[in-house]
C-alpha cells in the first residue's frame, strides 16, 4: 500500500486484496480469521485515509478473488463504505468485466455505497476539477495486448493532475515477452516525460515495487 501525494492531492494506491481467496491449506477456522483480517484491512486503509487527509482511494485490480460469495461482497462492502472519501476499484485478471463479473452481481450492485465507483471503462474519470483518474480496465481474463498503453495512446497532455490505474506485468519485471498483455515501461515513462500522466498506480505484483519515481506497485495490503 502506497500513501502518495501529487502537489496538493493526497491519495492511498492499493491493490490485490482477492478478497474471498480462500487457502484449503488452513483449517475453517483459521481461513475465517485469514478472511477477517483482509476486511480488517480495508477498514484500517479507511481509517488512514482520514488520518491523513486523503483524498482517494484507488484499488488498481483484483479487488475480489474470481466468484466471491454473497456473503464476502456483502462483508466486503460494508468494509469499503468506512472509508470516508471517494474509492475507486480497477477490474483485474482476477476479476475482469466479463459475463457474469462480480462487478454486475445484485450482490454487488444492490449494497454498493455511494462513495465506492468501479472504474468499468478504459476512459478518463474526473474526481474533482483538475484531477482525473485514466484507467485501464480488464474486460476478459486474457488480453492480447497491452491495455495500459492502447488506454494512452490517444490522450493528450493533462490540463491538471491525471493518475492512470492499471494491472499487469510490466516488461522489465517479466522473465519472458511471450506474454501480448506484457505492459511496455518505455511508454510509461514517455507518457511521464510530456505529462500525459503524473502517476502511474499498478496492480498484480504483490510485493511493493517501485518501477520510478512515479511507477508503482502498491503490493497487497
Amino acid at each position: 500500500m502506497n500513501l502518495r501525494s501529487s502537489g496538493s492531492i493526497r491519495f492511498i494506491h492499493t491493490a490485490d486484496w482477492q478478497l474471498g481467496m480462500r487457502p484449503y491449506y488452513l483449517d475453517e477456522r483459521t481461513q475465517e480469521l485469514f478472511a477477517e483480517a483482509r476486511f480488517d484491512a480495508i477498514r484500517q486503509i479507511g481509517r488512514l485515509a482520514k488520518q491523513e487527509g486523503c483524498d482517494f482511494v484507488v484499488v488498481a485490480g483484483d479487488v475480489f478473488e474470481n466468484q466471491p460469495d454473497r456473503r464476502t461482497v456483502a462483508r466486503a462492502l460494508d468494509a469499503m463504505a468506512t472509508i470516508p472519501v471517494p474509492t475507486y476499484l480497477l477490474p483485474g485478471n482476477h476479476d475482469p468485466l466479463e459475463p457474469g463479473a462480480v462487478y454486475r452481481s445484485a450482490s454487488f450492485t444492490s449494497r454498493k455505497p455511494d462513495n465506492v465507483h468501479v472504474l468499468e471503462a478504459p476512459a478518463v474519470t474526473e474526481i474533482k476539477p483538475g484531477v482525473e483518474l485514466l484507467a485501464a480496465p480488464w474486460l476478459s481474463r486474457r488480453p492480447v495486448i497491452d491495455l495500459v498503453a492502447q488506454v494512452c495512446q490517444d490522450i493528450g497532455p493533462a490540463p491538471g493532475i491525471r493518475f492512470l490505474v492499471g494491472h499487469g506485468i510490466v516488461d522489465s519485471l517479466s522473465p519472458t515477452r511471450d506474454n501480448l498483455a506484457l505492459i511496455e515501461g518505455a511508454r510509461l515513462e514517455e507518457a511521464l516525460a510530456d505529462r500525459r500522466l503524473h502517476y502511474v498506480a499498478l496492480g498484480d505484483r504483490h510485493v511493493v515495487t517501485r518501477i520510478s519515481d512515479r511507477i508503482w506497485y502498491s503490493g497487497t495490503p
